[in-house]
């Protein structure tokens, strides 16, 4: 059995090596601006959502115990959004 030749597979591969580096050094960069906007966009869905659910109570198309389920529904999964985003924790 013969012994795998590292030296000779890295200097074959060292331009691809080197691209896949940057890529991974690109993304742990762009990664905090990549977690601005996600939770920019989550939070302006869930905006939208409390709003048109507003309108429709005032307008009286559904109750307002179907208001304070669905906003807490929506509390929950912003506190389970944020622990996942902020501590770092899955």
């Amino acid at each position: 059995m013969s012994e795998f030749d590292w030296n000779k597979f890295l200097d074959d591969h060292r331009e691809a090596i080197s691209e896949i580096i940057k890529g991974i050094a690109v993304s742990v960069k762009e990664s905090p601006k990549h977690k601005f906007r996600s939770m920019v966009a989550v939070f302006s869905l869930l905006g939208g959502i409390i709003i048109v659910i507003s309108v429709l109570c005032v307008l009286g198309k559904i109750s307002g115990e179907a208001v304070t389920f669905l906003i807490g529904t929506i509390i929950g999964y912003a506190f389970s959004f944020l622990h996942k985003y902020v501590i770092g924790i899955t």
